[in-house]
């Protein structure tokens, strides 16, 4: 059972099971000394790599043997070009080549007893012992509720799936994905789906339906909360955050204009390999291709682009730029000049230092909602403080004048989000009362005061108490047990203890140790504050799906893939919540940190999205892992054709006279291999994205 778990923990296929390497490893490990440990990743991708590769040399030496007196044959399973080539026959010697081959290697299909035996009984099995291993998080949703976590996708056969995670402060456990394919997403339609998910997990342990911003989800919610009145419909603050970023460039032509010219540079480079080679010999940071659907797209482009001016400013003027650009056709040599004009513009820079500066605040503040962990407790005081460091900023900005349309679109936007909940979180999180924390003026120089002197803040407090709370019985108790909370006259507390603590303490361990005066208050508060704020766990859970459901593993049923992703999923999800996880030698053991693109991995999606666009390290190392070509192109090819993008570089085999495998031989050369995506999307017919 651990080795199904390992497999589906790492998404290594089944059929490895008949690999006789896997089995010799096996065996090694059994045989090894007691207490054996698996060597460090460090040492398996340098020193070890190195001795393996001495050795399948050395035993490729009797076949290396033959070559002279048999001739061998080179064949290439698929497009390479004229340079690799001879690079391969000069490595072969030329007097050895006898013929090269350049044909498609069909697919094979190969099925046994033992794949179709993990497909099934096994992966059945390790879905039981997933549940058993999830039975302590499961016996918290009691007493510190749930959220239901909702996000709708598509996967690569085009078919429309929803994610289904159960959130609170303890994990996030991935319940399951369903195929919405031919179903209209009718409010009727997501609120059944979601109440068949309440009622799984238990109506009364449920506090919370976080969903996207779009209209039907919203109307969903209100079909939920006939049915139960204590479920609060949030939508994801991730969401209307970034919606402010497309509201500022939708509204400032300055902002706009500076985006797209932005975005302009990094395709040109991007794009094109050799233009790319020349600025990577000039930079040590990558420039980011950031998708429209990546959230705070506009800053974390910007910030990039303004790390790299020096290594642009030395690209576009190289003999070897100008060469280069003089061979290029019309538009080629177009827009070239306009990136090195716009590069070499002192203006330009000025404005993406403006925009930088203005916009950082709500990207610091969309970093921190799409984090792990509860943070319903904090939200509303720091959207409060964004908009105050945003007029800091703006009184020195050439742009000052624009700063009531900013506050005017921020406003509306958190106006329109159902944030009774947040509310809630704020003034049951006891940091908020610190004497210290209140005597600080708040960013934009506005003094804080208790959340309890908020008008607007106490009376969405007094719904969502008769919310929680039908009998006004209850709902008249939780007002007197939050006045005692809030005064700390006297009790528990008003101990020096209690009040010390607000500001080392978690605020749901705080109510744990001293929110017995007020038993249901405090109940409450736990409650509320150990739910999530952003539909991002659904999200990696997506991501998720498409590693494990993606163009070339494209057969497999929904059934079988959402039980791979559920093992997946929650095996990694508790790993991530391990201490072990956090600090020591498997610190973030299953990130991927040598890739830049920002949009491909769960890793990525959760940590290095934000990690590559810090101040502190942006760097790479000077060998550089390239995603699959699939990241960049839709494919849409037969099966026969995804043999052939296996590689940027080219793969091949080499043969003898009798056309036995010999060796393999892989070349890799970024300028030499690596085309464009328009070129490749030209020659293997693919749509691009």
């Amino acid at each position: 059972m651990k080795v199904t778990k390992g497999l589906c923990a790492n998404g290594i296929p089944f059929n490895v099971l008949r690999n006789p390497q896997f089995v010799e490893m096996v065996m090694a490990i059994n045989n090894g000394p007691k207490g054996y440990k698996p060597p460090s990743s460090e040492k398996e991708r340098t020193f070890l790599l190195d001795e393996c590769k001495r050795h399948v040399d050395k035993d490729l030496t009797p076949i290396k043997d033959t070559w002279f007196h048999q001739g061998v044959s080179i064949v290439s399973d698929g497009w390479i070009k004229l340079r690799c080539l001879i690079k391969a026959i000069e490595e072969i010697r030329p007097s050895n080549v006898l013929q090269v081959v350049t044909d498609n290697v069909a697919n094979c299909k190969a099925a046994g007893k033992e794949i179709q035996k993990e497909r099934t009984v096994l992966l059945d099995e390790c879905k039981r012992h997933v549940d058993k291993d999830l039975a302590p998080i499961k016996d918290t949703w009691f007493h510190q509720g749930v959220s239901i976590v909702l996000d709708g996708w598509r996967n690569v056969k085009d078919m429309s799936l929803i994610n289904v995670l159960v959130v609170n402060s303890r994990d996030a456990m991935f319940l399951y994905a369903d195929d919405f394919s031919g179903v209209e997403k009718t409010r009727v339609a997501i609120a059944e789906y979601l109440i068949k998910a309440i009622e799984e997990i238990g109506p009364s342990n449920v506090l919370q339906v976080v969903t996207d911003n779009v209209a039907n989800c919203k109307a969903a919610g209100k079909e939920i909360q006939k049915v139960y009145k204590h479920i609060f419909w949030s939508p994801c603050v991730v969401h209307t955050l970034n919606l402010i970023f497309k509201d500022f460039a939708e509204l400032f032509e300055w902002l706009r204009n500076t985006y797209k010219q932005g975005k302009t540079i990094v395709k040109y480079i991007i794009n094109h390999s050799q233009v790319l080679a020349m600025y990577r010999a000039n930079s040590k940071l990558e420039l980011l291709k950031v998708a429209k659907t990546r959230f705070a797209s506009h800053y974390i482009l910007l910030k990039r682009l303004l790390m790299c001016r020096e290594a642009l400013a030395t690209t576009v003027v190289l003999n070897s730029w100008k060469e280069w650009i003089k061979q290029g056709d019309e538009n080629t040599r177009k827009i070239g000049a306009l990136v090195a004009e716009t590069i070499g513009s002192d203006f330009f820079w000025e404005e993406v230092e403006h925009v930088v500066k203005i916009t950082k605040p709500i990207y610091l503040l969309i970093k921190f909602a799409d984090g792990e962990g509860p943070k319903m407790g904090e939200f509303y005081e720091k959207i409060d403080s964004m908009l105050g460091e945003i007029q800091e900023i703006m009184k020195t900005n050439k742009y000052a004048n624009c700063y009531s349309e900013m506050e005017t679109i921020v406003t509306a936007r958190w106006t329109k989000m159902n944030y009774t909940i947040h509310c809630l979180g704020f003034v049951l999180n006891p940091r908020f009362y610190d004497t210290h924390y209140l005597s600080t003026p708040a960013p934009g120089g506005i003094a804080r005061k208790d959340p309890n002197q908020d008008k607007e803040v106490v009376t969405v407090v007094m719904q969502a108490f008769e919310k929680i709370f039908e009998n006004a019985e209850e709902q008249k108790l939780l007002r007197d047990q939050f006045a005692i909370f809030h005064k700390k006259k006297k009790g528990i507390y008003a101990m020096s203890a209690a009040q010390l603590d607000v500001v080392t303490m978690d605020s749901i361990d705080w109510w744990s140790m001293y929110g017995s005066e007020t038993s249901e208050l405090a109940e409450v508060a736990k409650k509320v504050l150990s739910q999530p704020i952003s539909s991002s766990s659904a999200e990696r859970t997506w991501s998720t799906y498409s590693y494990i459901h993606n163009v070339k593993r494209n057969r497999l049923n929904c059934a079988r893939a959402d039980k791979l992703v559920y093992i997946h999923s929650n095996i990694r999800s508790q790993s991530r919540f391990s201490d072990s996880y956090k600090n020591g030698p498997f610190k973030k053991w299953d990130m991927n940190h040598d890739n830049t693109c920002l949009e491909e991995s769960s890793g990525i999606l959760q940590d290095l999205s934000w990690e590559l666009n810090d101040e502190m390290d942006g760097r790479v190392d000077d060998w550089r892992n390239f995603p699959p070509l699939e990241n960049y192109i839709k494919l849409h090819v037969d099966d026969n054709s995804l043999e052939n993008l296996e590689c940027y570089g080219f793969g091949g085999i080499i043969t003898n006279s009798s056309g036995e495998w010999i060796s393999g031989y892989f070349g890799f050369s970024c300028i030499d291999t690596i085309m464009n995506v328009e070129e490749i999307a030209l020659l293997w017919g693919l749509d691009l994205v």
